[in-house]
């Protein structure tokens, strides 16, 4: 089987790219390579940082100044386009357990899931950010907040074809991650939790604190417009997304009591009839 580890490179991560770099080296399973894209940050930057890792690294540049977005698409078209079996997804400003791709591996030979997830610990503690479920299964545990990240996420390149990545550029909001995982959740497949041997260290920065759950004027007014615009792309693949979008689109949403450790948790619908669990 071929692996390949993926990472976007810019520059607020630059300055730990190298730990990055040194986490991959640490790994204990080595046969997988890496793919980097950059974005504003020059392929010679990269090249310094890569110079003690004894695995493959392919490097582009992004001459086309993709979004955001459009450059983790492009990740999952890279990989799949050059035969890679596992895509093991990487923030370039954290770090993996040593036996991240190793148990990810194991779960990918062993199991029949589709994609494959890992525990998260904040940079500096010692214990996980929030409980992870052992298995996701239908879009009801994605609803209403997200756990599964571009640092902590691998997936299997054969349940997914060129349509359903090309498809994924209709993206428009900064929670590529949630809106991906959400789709693939809406089409049947289903995820796996690697084990508590893995784990990502979550590095908490100005530039990385999006979504958290803690209760402010400022994260309600981010997670209402975030959601808004995440249900609105979901409704085009399930119906009942509408409902979200449009309670959201017209303020009818509730604060929940306690939001929990998950991403995007603050806030429900005010629906009539709820179509997922809360």
């Amino acid at each position: 089987m071929k692996t390949v580890v993926v990472t976007v490179v810019y520059p607020d991560a630059i300055k730990y790219f190298e730990d990055f770099i040194q986490s991959l080296q640490a790994q204990t399973f080595r046969d997988f390579s890496v793919l980097i894209l950059t974005d504003q940050v020059k392929k010679q930057e990269i090249f310094k940082k890569l110079a003690f890792l004894d695995v493959r690294a392919d490097v582009i540049e992004n001459f086309s100044q993709l979004t955001p977005q459009a450059l983790r698409v492009k990740l999952i078209q890279e990989s799949k386009e050059s035969g890679a079996d596992l895509l093991v997804f990487g923030d370039a400003d954290d770090t993996f357990s040593e036996g991240r791709i190793q148990e990810t591996v194991d779960c990918f030979r062993t199991t029949g899931a589709d994609f494959f997830y890992n525990d998260i610990l904040p940079d500096g503690c010692e214990s996980t950010a929030f409980q992870m479920p052992d298995s996701a299964n239908g879009i009801e545990i994605l609803a209403n907040s997200n756990f599964l990240g571009l640092s902590n996420t691998a997936l299997r390149l054969g349940s997914v074809d060129e349509k359903f990545i090309s498809s994924l550029f209709d993206c428009d909001t900064f929670v590529f991650d949630w809106y991906l995982y959400s789709r693939l959740l809406i089409m049947g497949l289903r995820g796996i939790h690697t084990g508590r041997a893995a784990f990502t260290r979550y590095r908490i920065h100005d530039n990385n604190f999006a979504g958290v759950s803690v209760q402010t004027d400022c994260n309600l007014r981010k997670e209402i417009e975030v959601k808004r615009s995440h249900y609105r792309l979901l409704s085009k693949y399930d119906e009942r997304f509408v409902q979200y979008y449009e309670a959201y689109l017209e303020g009818r949403v509730k604060i929940k009591k306690k939001p929990g450790g998950f991403w995007w948790n603050l806030t429900v619908p005010d629906l009539n009839n709820y179509e997922f669990d809360v």
